[in-house]
């Protein structure tokens, strides 16, 4: 048998079995189209670096070499509040 052939056996073949029978042939094509069957595991290697969370992992993912503390952010915050023209502010 040809590529071609079996290529239609099995398109014609497969639409039988969803006219004649959806539910299995859907559990079917879930189970082969599943990626829990093909899951990798972690990288079980030695660690990168020390484990950060919050605004310390996003200072270190944008390479910030030191932390924007409060102060600066209410400071930005009163000056678009200025630019603003927001009443009480300038």
């Amino acid at each position: 048998m040809t590529s071609q052939k079996v290529r239609t056996l099995t398109g014609r073949l497969s639409v039988w079995a969803q006219v004649n029978h959806p539910v299995g042939t859907a559990n079917l094509m879930r189970k082969l189209t599943s990626s829990s069957s093909h899951k990798k595991k972690a990288p079980t290697g030695p660690e990168s670096g020390p484990k950060v969370a919050g605004l310390a992992a996003a200072d270190a993912a944008a390479k910030i070499p030191h932390p924007i503390t409060l102060a600066d952010r209410t400071d930005g915050i009163a000056l678009a509040n200025r630019a603003a023209r927001i009443p009480g502010t300038f």
